[in-house]
């Protein structure tokens, strides 16, 4: 049994048909396993934190800290002997802190392209198989207008783990599911967690849905991103290949992090706005040719900064 933060949780026991590497998170067991080889060949001591699964459910699993020393019985066999202690809150608030840490870049970014690019790649593939951002527009996505209303935005599709099929191009007339829909009217975050047959119809677009079932998705988290009380974004973060679909810790976490980017986003999209507005002034400057004739007369924008789009000066050629 396995005590933390005042909850007791017993770890999952393998049976005559299983091993104890069975209680080990997928996503650890490549490494976990070579470090365990690395310690048993050289006789030295093993400390490490690992997922380890719980016995409650198969898809449940809980961060634990192993350390273990090698020792040599009176016939010279060497056996292990360590501790196993619960460390989920030490490693959330150390992951936190590298997630944080990878996004520090994301107030430099020219634009929100570039800050979901960066936010993206922060948590593929450590916490999701695959991150999906949707940017919005007045907290309305292009595939949830009217059909008659413009279609003002498009999908940024990034974070991808090694392994899963290519994300699909989407069509203009892409349309997010209900699920999405009301997670992006709600502003509150929503976890699906598929069964083992693969995710169900319902609620899902047909893209989407195809996706998810070529990539053996196991779960999603839609999480809104909300700016100054508007949802500008819709992070959608899934996980694949047999690896467990994300807990409501892993969800709390990532919403967390998600919501981190409120300050950095505000400022990116407030760059974008006075950008676009020095660019119409600019072009309110550029007065139609003077009609003369004989003559054809074309006005010419040479801009100083090609990067910034802004500054330089008109000229008239003949």
């Amino acid at each position: 049994v396995l005590s933390g933060g005042g909850v007791a949780e017993k770890l999952w026991t393998p049976g005559a048909d299983t091993s104890w590497m069975d209680a080990v998170h997928p996503k650890d067991r490549d490494w976990f396993q070579r470090a365990w080889r690395r310690a048993t060949r050289q006789r030295s001591s093993f400390d490490t934190i690992v997922r380890v699964r719980l016995d409650s459910a198969v898809d449940r699993f809980r961060h634990v800290k192993i350390i273990a020393a090698p020792v040599v019985d009176e016939n010279g066999e060497v056996e292990f002997v360590g501790t196993a202690a619960d460390a989920e809150e030490h490693w959330r608030a150390r992951m936190r802190e590298k997630l944080l840490a990878r996004m520090a870049a994301v107030p430099a970014a020219r634009d929100l392209s570039e800050a979901f690019l960066t936010t993206a790649a922060a948590v593929v593939p450590e916490l999701a198989d695959a991150v999906a951002i949707f940017r919005l527009v007045d907290g309305v996505e292009a595939g949830v207008r009217p059909a008659d209303a413009p279609a003002s935005t498009s999908p940024e599709r990034v974070g991808l783990a090694p392994g899963l099929p290519s994300l699909p191009p989407l069509d203009t007339d892409f349309v997010l599911g209900p699920v999405a829909q009301r997670a992006i009217e709600s502003q509150e975050a929503r976890l699906l967690v598929f069964p083992p047959d693969g995710p169900p119809g319902d609620g899902l677009s047909d893209v989407s849905l195809r996706w998810l079932r070529e990539a053996e998705a196991t779960g999603v988290a839609l999480l809104p991103v909300v700016v100054d009380g508007r949802t500008v974004a819709l992070a959608t973060i899934a996980t694949c290949r047999g690896n467990p679909p994300p807990d409501e810790a892993d969800l709390s976490l990532l919403r967390d992090v998600f919501q981190q980017m409120s300050g950095p986003l505000r400022r990116t999209m407030e760059l974008q706005s006075i950008r676009g507005k020095a660019l119409a002034l600019q072009q309110s400057f550029l007065a139609a040719p003077p009609s003369i004739g004989g003559l054809t007369i074309t006005a010419l924008y040479h801009p100083a900064d090609s990067a910034a789009e802004v500054g330089g000066d008109w000229y008239d050629a003949v």
